[in-house]
């Protein structure tokens, strides 16, 4: 997203600016309000459908809902002076219903 606005303010800059019709700029811009909103909506899933808990010392809190299967482990806490800055899981593949296919297999945190 940050690419795509530093990228339309510089054709707008550039030598060759004043060979674009108003066409092309126009499905420029368009596309990047286009990008702005639909990635706005994935970043706003991914946020409020994944269950993950922040913690920062002794203050923790617990964001998104785990659901009625499984239960939680034991806490895991960074080591002291790190944090986690962000996270990959590992989801098993759909299994045609037959199986529970819900679980989250790993999760990796990342600092």
């Amino acid at each position: 997203m940050i690419m795509m606005g530093f990228a339309s303010r510089n054709i707008l800059r550039s030598p060759w600016a004043a060979k674009l019709t108003f066409g092309r700029l126009f499905g420029l811009l368009s596309w990047r309000l286009f990008m702005k909103k639909y990635l706005w909506f994935a970043f706003v899933v991914l946020v409020y459908s994944n269950p993950i808990v922040y913690a920062r010392e002794d203050a923790v809190s617990v964001v998104g809902y785990s659901g009625i299967w499984g239960d939680w482990g034991k806490w895991q806490y960074c080591p002291k002076g790190s944090f986690a800055a962000g996270y990959a899981m590992k989801v098993e593949a759909h299994r045609d219903g037959r199986f529970d296919d819900s679980a989250v297999n790993g999760i990796k945190l990342c600092q």
